[in-house]
């Protein structure tokens, strides 16, 4: 019998679970996988152009299954099946990469050597100072490795200057206890940076101590929420998670904001991948929760060409930012025609 290839789309490429599940019960599932006590598992370490700058740590386990995700690092699974077939990515990566016709012209061994670069993504566990250790060592000798390396075919040239440590790939807030130790680890280096906590939000909000246990480190920490939809439905859809998990983000940035969190707001509304109707759904629900707290919602690039420049972390008071991420389908797909194969 001949199977049939799932067909891929362009705004959903990556299998999304059908059945739906509960993103705080998957949290714990992939928290005994990807956990042991202190300790979690990441796949590598590299300087990133995204956010102005910044070193990541890509930690594997996640408790979305977006179909528009880019990331392999949502389980051992996957960076392992990625990892075993290098010659597949780069043909597929070198297919992807030319229709989507970014950096148009430059042959991809002069981009990126593939099979080198999955090499270098190996499942790990290391303690949090180990985490903090490795990026500060990272940092120093300006690697590029594993994913960071694809990162610059669609982010951007090296970064000059490093704003921020961030911990990428899955959900950061998975381990809630190794998260709060790294991050205490990185405070008491007293380190010029600060501390990008990237999140989808729902652990966040389905439990409000995590949020205050958080914030003893709001001096050096900032805190990027990101949206994946504007209504339950659109949740349901794009995720997998079932439709009442929708508020657990909502819940966050209100609690975020009562704390006196510096944070922004990054949205997946790209049309490709969200319709305009949900997009304004999601950004009225935005601008009721900016009113109740006497706040403005802004746009990130409104705001940057406002203030010439990168945004300083003492005049953000009255607003809260919102970045509305454009779609990159190059990654999804790739990741779907090998972990489908």
């Amino acid at each position: 019998m001949r199977v049939m290839k799932r067909q891929i789309d362009s705004s959903n490429p990556r299998h999304i679970n059908e059945s739906g599940f509960d993103p705080i019960l998957l949290a714990s599932a992939m928290e005994n996988a990807a956990c042991e006590d202190q300790a979690r598992l990441y796949a590598t370490f590299s300087i990133s152009p995204n956010f102005g700058g910044s070193v990541k740590a890509h930690s594997i386990g996640c408790n979305l299954q977006c179909g528009f995700c880019w990331s392999p690092c949502r389980s051992c699974k996957e960076i392992n099946t990625v990892s075993s077939h290098p010659n597949k990515v780069a043909r597929v990566f070198s297919e992807v990469f030319g229709q989507n016709g970014t950096r148009a012209g430059v042959e991809l061994n002069e981009i990126l050597n593939v099979p080198a670069a999955l090499n270098e993504m190996k499942p790990r566990l290391y303690q949090p100072e180990e985490v903090v250790d490795k990026m500060i060592m990272t940092l120093a000798d300006r690697k590029i490795e594993g994913i960071g390396s694809f990162e610059l075919c669609t982010e951007g040239s090296p970064p000059k200057t490093i704003r921020y440590f961030a911990i990428s790939g899955g959900e950061p807030t998975i381990g809630r206890h190794h998260l709060l130790s790294v991050i205490r680890c990185f405070a008491e280096r007293n380190l010029p940076q600060r501390f990008l906590l990237q999140t989808n939000g729902f652990l966040l909000g389905a439990d409000s101590t995590y949020l205050e246990a958080l914030s003893v480190f709001i001096d050096c920490l900032e805190l990027r929420i990101s949206l994946k939809a504007g209504n339950p439905k659109g949740l349901r859809t794009r995720t997998g998670a079932f439709e009442a998990s929708f508020e657990y983000p909502f819940r966050a940035i209100e609690q975020a904001i009562s704390l006196g969190f510096s944070f922004h707001l990054a949205a997946m509304s790209d049309s490709a991948v969200m319709p305009g109707e949900e997009r304004e759904e999601l950004f009225e629900r935005l601008s009721a929760i900016c009113l109740q707290y006497d706040r403005h919602l802004e746009s990130m690039e409104s705001y940057y060409h406002r203030v010439h420049g990168m945004p300083k972390h003492n005049d953000r008071s009255s607003l809260v930012l919102i970045d509305e991420e454009t779609y990159v389908p190059v990654y999804p797909k790739i990741l779907a025609e090998v972990l489908d194969s």
